[in-house]
């Protein structure tokens, strides 16, 4: 229960902040429910297929498998199209881990 909550925190932020950048916005599956009722994995992974058709600056990734064998998604934003290909970040940059080192040693 706790990785299903987890998971729809992480499905609202990136539906909210990606289809704030695509030309027209696309309804999240709860939403285009006549009920509201939750939607199912494969309501919100067709979503998310429409999300990344949309926007240049993401891809669907597989993050694994639910107990119930079914997949489990998610978007993969940047700007950097190897990143966006591979999952790699360019190790001329400074992000994560080395990014707090610096803040740190200001």
């Amino acid at each position: 229960m706790k990785a299903y909550a987890i998971f729809c925190c992480l499905f609202l932020v990136v539906s909210s902040n990606i289809s704030a950048k695509t030309t027209s916005i696309i309804p999240t599956p709860f939403e285009s429910s006549p009920q509201s009722t939750l939607p199912t994995s494969k309501d919100i992974a067709l979503y998310l297929q429409k999300i990344v058709k949309k926007s240049p600056e993401a891809t669907l990734v597989q993050l694994g498998k639910s107990a119930g064998d079914r997949p489990i998604y998610g978007v993969r934003l940047s700007k950097d199209p190897q990143f966006l290909k591979n999952g790699l970040a360019d190790p001329n940059k400074l992000t994560g881990s080395k990014w707090e080192i610096y803040e740190y040693a200001q």
